[in-house]
């Protein structure tokens, strides 16, 4: 294995997310070729639970119990880029990093409650390189780029690891439906520590109404009907979650929404005079 120091990137859960599936399709193809035991296998699902644990960090690892998920983290050694929200923990609290972005938004030095804990399952990939939960720098300002992954990825771990590892599947339902009862307490919103939505954590219909959250509507309608029923399965419950649901898809027009993609898509393209092929 290799490890890059100082490596970030806004979309660092999403990218290792979409490995994560990549390796447990792969060790679900090994175990049924080649048996459990055979080393290929063996190999193969190490590098899948080591992927899938280290996004179910990001879910854990703002330590706010709320079911915030991180972008994000550094280690206290790694320097913090100027190019975001990030926050430092010490103790039960966090300190938001002053950066370019934290002091236009007023919130440089801002303290926020930090004492929720962490599975000891997870926190051992920092333990391990000598860490603890003392100094870890995580990333905020979470988008629906970052949360729609995890959805996926926590589908197919419950899928393929769930029935061997029911340590881990039991984070996963958990951080499953930890996030979405914030999103949906929230008005289907993802909710920073000062009170506001982030930039792009966003499925409520306010932010459908203009601009490119109107282009974004039918996406975002279908990744939110898509997380109820990711829990919904591997969970097995329905209540709660089918109610916010058919609250959705019944009083909102969700499912209806979801098939505009191709329409507004052109509709923006045509008022920025270029193709859906070249993008906004």
């Amino acid at each position: 294995s290799s490890v890059v120091p100082y490596g970030h990137s806004d979309n660092s859960g999403s990218f290792t997310c979409a490995f994560a599936v990549g390796e447990l399709c792969r060790y679900a193809v090994m175990k049924k070729k080649y048996g459990e035991n055979d080393e290929r296998t063996i190999k193969a699902r190490a590098s899948a639970v080591r992927a899938t644990e280290a996004c179910m960090l990001l879910m854990y690892i703002p330590c706010r119990g709320d079911g915030f998920v991180a972008r994000t983290y550094l280690v206290p050694t790694e320097p913090v880029p100027d190019d975001g929200l990030f926050y430092r923990i010490t103790g039960d609290k966090a300190v938001c990093v002053p950066t370019t972005d934290s002091k236009k938004k007023g919130l440089a030095g801002k303290e926020i409650y930090a004492g929720a804990e962490i599975p000891k399952r997870l926190a051992h990939l920092y333990e391990d390189e000598g860490h603890t939960i003392e100094g870890i720098v995580y990333k905020g300002d979470t988008s629906s780029d970052e949360i729609t992954p995890h959805y996926m990825l926590m589908y197919f771990a419950h899928l393929i690891l769930g029935e061997e590892d029911s340590e881990l599947d039991e984070i996963i339902k958990a951080s499953a439906k930890n996030t979405l009862r914030h999103i949906i307490t929230n008005g289907n919103r993802l909710m920073e520590c000062f009170g506001k939505p982030t930039s792009w954590g966003r499925w409520d219909k306010k932010h459908f109404r203009i601009g490119i959250g109107w282009a974004d509507a039918p996406l975002k309608t279908a990744e939110l009907l898509m997380y109820h029923k990711v829990v919904m399965a591997i969970t097995g419950e329905k209540g709660e979650w089918e109610e916010s649901y058919n609250r959705l898809i019944n009083e909102n027009n969700y499912a209806e929404i979801s098939t505009l993609h191709e329409k507004r898509l052109k509709a923006l393209s045509a008022i920025c005079h270029r193709t859906p092929a070249e993008g906004m």
